[in-house]
């Protein structure tokens, strides 16, 4: 608990009722003006007030804060000036707690217990958190400090409201500089000093996402040297969870040109997830009269074949596609894909009459196969893995079934 002495003070035309938090940069006081609605206010810490670079750095999250355009999804700045030359920022009071209090709630008993969440609540959460950070990604910006004490959940009737908070050490994407961020929440890029893109958000994602499922801290060593060591040295456990573990992996790769290439492609891959785990959980609705009920093709497979099926969301194509016809479609994508896998690779594409549907095969070395295709798929092609949902375009949303090749 914050001391006593903190609790209220005079700032300006601000009424500073309570200290929130304290962070590296400045400090958030809940706080009102003139009767008005509580509010968060955010300041420069004092010591800091002569200091050039804490200044400009603060001086931009006030800009990025109250011009970047309003989302849902992103604490919004509603003023910004200064006090006797401290500078403030005045944010909206974001209403929920944070994911770090929901995880490991104060106990006055004893040690706290880390709360494991409901896969459905977790993958909720998360995407909720994609969906702020792909505002800030579409913007050209990179958050850079993601992790659960910058993510406010808020428990609706209709489920979690997620927004993304401390805009405090954003950067424009492509941008380098000094290292900044939580250790434990850094991607191994952030680690070493390099450049900043999207994908370094969808590293700190897929943290938060591991830790969700597991229920334990992946990187956190204590020191933050010794956290940075692990995020660059260490891979992530598995999970128990297949097909989670599938889209954990993939935003935790080392190498950022592996991962999602943004938040929306991640809130994507965590969307085909949620959706998969409806229809397991739903009866199989009869197949409808005159539709072949997709199969798998006839011919043998080699056991080290990749074998998948690719089912397209026909009705998220544009009309402009839909006007071409399925088949011209599938054809097109055929000719993309087989241009991706470099010989000896192959890949055979085979429709299934009155479905959406078509087939793929995989022929090769799988690591070389993901390799090849990994640009434009965003996952990895397993053999006899879980559902892993990919992207193949902007356009359409493609679930990817890697099933046990047939024997040959």
């Amino acid at each position: 608990m914050l001391p006593s002495a903190y609790m209220s003070e005079r700032f300006g035309r601000w009424d500073l009722e309570s200290l929130v938090a304290v962070g590296g940069l400045g400090e958030i006081w809940r706080g009102s003006r003139d009767n008005g609605p509580p509010r968060a206010i955010k300041r420069l810490h004092t010591h800091l007030v002569r200091n050039a670079e804490a200044r400009a750095q603060f001086s931009q999250e006030q800009r990025l804060a109250t011009d970047l355009p309003v989302h849902p999804g992103v604490v919004h700045g509603l003023e910004a000036g200064e006090v006797d030359g401290r500078p403030y920022l005045v944010l909206e009071l974001a209403p929920g707690e944070d994911l770090r209090r929901i995880l490991i709630p104060p106990r006055v008993d004893g040690a706290p217990a880390t709360v494991v969440l409901p896969r459905a609540r977790g993958i909720a959460i998360v995407r909720g958190a994609c969906a702020g950070v792909a505002h800030l990604h579409a913007h050209g910006w990179v958050h850079g400090d993601i992790n659960p004490s910058n993510l406010i959940v808020e428990a609706r009737r209709d489920g979690d409201a997620v927004l993304v908070v401390d805009l405090g050490v954003a950067r424009r994407a492509g941008e380098a500089g000094t290292v900044r961020g939580t250790a434990a929440y850094m991607a191994p890029e952030q680690v070493r000093g390099g450049a900043w893109t999207p994908a370094t958000d969808v590293f700190a994602l897929g943290v938060v996402m591991w830790e969700l499922s597991a229920g334990t801290r992946l990187f956190h060593r204590g020191p933050p040297w010794l956290s940075q060591a692990a995020v660059v040295e260490e891979d992530a456990p598995a999970l128990r969870d297949p097909a989670l573990d599938a889209v954990a992996q993939a935003a935790l790769a080392k190498d950022p040109a592996r991962r999602p290439r943004d938040a929306a492609a991640l809130g994507l891959l965590l969307a085909a997830l949620a959706t998969a785990a409806c229809e397991t959980a739903a009866p199989p609705a009869p197949p409808a009269p005159g539709v072949a009920t997709p199969a798998p093709p006839d011919a043998a497979l080699r056991p080290d074949c990749i074998y998948a099926e690719l089912a397209l969301d026909y009705r998220a194509l544009p009309t402009t596609m839909r006007e071409q016809g399925m088949a011209s479609f599938v054809s097109a994508q055929v000719s993309d894909m087989r241009g991706d896998v470099p010989p000896p690779h192959t890949v055979e594409m085979r429709t299934q009459p009155g479905t959406s549907s078509f087939w793929a095969v995989f022929s090769g070395e799988p690591l070389a196969i993901e390799r090849a295709v990994c640009a434009e798929t965003l996952a990895r092609y397993r053999k006899n893995g879980p559902k892993i949902p990919v992207i193949m375009t902007d356009a359409a949303q493609v679930v990817v079934d890697c099933g046990p090749c047939p024997a040959p």
